[in-house]
């Protein structure tokens, strides 16, 4: 049975909220959230290397804040999807830090 259909998706992007979809999600991607986080660090840490090289101009400074914008805006939208339904998905076992 396919899980993720047209209506699904659509509504999803909507707005209408449905937390055994979101439950599903974490289900079916649990050991990838914990790689997600793991890849994140490791990116926010080669991107502060980067940024103290870089942002010493004005071209640098910029590159640097369109890669933090990109990195900011993966971690928000990851949070927004596993976040609103976080204490009522038994499922959710994300490592502390």
């Amino acid at each position: 049975m396919k899980v993720f259909t047209h209506e699904v998706v659509k509504s999803v992007l909507l707005g209408v909220e449905d937390p055994e979809i979101r439950c599903q999600f974490v289900e079916r991607y649990e050991s990838q959230l914990e790689n997600f986080v793991s890849l994140m660090v490791v990116a926010l840490d080669d991107w502060e290397r980067l940024d103290s090289d870089v942002a010493k101009d004005i071209d640098g400074a910029h590159v640097s804040a369109l890669i933090y914008g990109a990195l900011n805006t993966h971690l928000v939208a990851m949070k927004l999807l596993i976040s609103k339904n976080r204490g009522q998905c038994a499922l959710i076992r994300l490592s502390p830090l």
